[in-house]
């Protein structure tokens, strides 16, 4: 009886031995995820729920797996990576019939990442350090979690999908995630202008917004009229049309989950000038004259063409200025037919035309393009 147990503890022994040993790629990896380096292979995981892992040689990576059940956003985080190591993620579908299984959803992202989800299924997150040279014996933490969908208005990230809005109504929307940008499309039946204004935006968000009209069947069907800039915006509308709203944080850098309110007046034309911010349809003067208008919206240049007979001094005064820092920049066309500026006066000023024979082009402005008014301004030309 002796020999047999002493014979039944060498085998349980051995046994013990033998189930404590694993190759290297395993050997301490947390709660056992390994064979994960394939997305074949991706470790399922809980939405929400935390797990260790290591990255414990260079080129390792690991997948994972969640389910998702709705319209939302999922978002990788980490904590405690040691410091030397890079660990950034790749959000992907699985395409079973291609040659590459791995559809990659988005490039690498320092976590937290977040990635809008527009369909329930199966989604995966792979793990790894940036540049696949680094390593590290410590563990850190992950979680993929998942956000219900914050914004009403979502899915409307491009022109296809642009939500129909009003004039002068109020509307909810969210910033969210990164490089987050929601379309919105508004009517106009007349000239005037298009004046976006928000409230209750976060601080980490520069909310800005650009201008654009759609054409599906042109080569480049986004034509943008107005670049992104930080709202309150204002836009000059000289055709009734269709036309895009498209909301953004300044640089794509920042997000929240908080919605801010946001809505498009629509301002009729006070400017019977307008247009006459080109050489094509500047306004002509007689050098002799008093005409009414408006700088506005901030930024604009109202264009008058003068066609001397004779050298002269042109004259530029006026009045009703308010907040306008009254100014005018002469411009003459170069050898390509585009103007070219050659001065710039205070109002009321003075210039002197030394040349006859061509062309000048009175551009009416705020000095510095900083302030705006829908209020008329008088403008008196004389010679």
């Amino acid at each position: 009886m002796k020999k047999i147990n002493l014979l039944l503890g060498v085998l349980v022994f051995f046994f013990v031995a033998c189930g404590s040993g694993s190759d290297s790629k395993t050997e301490g990896k947390a709660e056992s995820h390994e064979p994960n380096n394939t997305i074949e292979e991706a470790t399922a995981v809980e939405l929400g729920s935390e797990f260790g892992l290591k990255i414990d040689e260079s080129g390792d990576i690991d997948w994972f797996k969640v389910e998702v059940k709705e319209q939302g956003y999922l978002q990788a985080l980490a904590k405690g990576v040691p410091e030397d190591l890079d660990i950034q993620v790749r959000f992907a579908k699985y395409d079973e019939w291609g040659d590459e299984k791995e559809d990659f959803l988005t490039n690498f992202e320092e976590m937290p990442a977040t990635i809008q989800i527009l369909e329930e299924g199966t989604y995966y997150v792979m793990v790894a350090e940036r540049w696949g040279e680094k390593s590290s014996d410590d563990e850190f933490t992950l979680k993929i979690d998942f956000i219900k969908e914050i914004d009403s208005y979502e899915p409307n990230s491009d022109a296809l999908l642009a939500q129909e809005i009003e004039f002068g109504k109020e509307y909810e929307s969210a910033i969210f995630p990164t490089r987050d940008e929601d379309w919105f499309k508004i009517t106009v039946e007349e000239q005037g202008y298009l004046e976006v204004k928000s409230k209750d935006v976060d601080e980490e968000i520069e909310l800005s917004v650009y201008f654009a009209q759609f054409d599906e069947y042109n080569e480049d069907p986004v034509e943008v009229l107005k670049s992104i800039d930080v709202i309150p915006q204002t836009m000059a509308v000289t055709e009734p049309g269709e036309y895009y709203v498209v909301l953004a944080d300044r640089w794509g850098g920042e997000m929240s989950k908080n919605t801010f309110t946001w809505l498009v007046n629509f301002i009729p034309e006070m400017d019977e000038l307008e247009p006459n911010n080109n050489e094509t349809n500047a306004k002509e003067i007689t050098g002799n004259e008093t005409v009414n208008m408006a700088i506005f919206p901030l930024g604009d240049i109202d264009l008058f063409k003068f066609s001397p007979s004779a050298t002269c001094t042109l004259n530029i005064k006026g009045k009703d200025f308010g907040n306008i820092e009254a100014a005018a920049t002469i411009f003459v066309l170069d050898e390509d037919n585009e103007l070219d500026d050659i001065e710039t006066i205070d109002i009321p000023g003075e210039f002197e035309i030394k040349e006859v024979g061509k062309d000048y082009f009175i551009g009416i402005k705020d000095r510095w393009d900083g302030n705006s008014s829908p209020e008329m301004i008088e403008i008196v030309f004389s010679y």
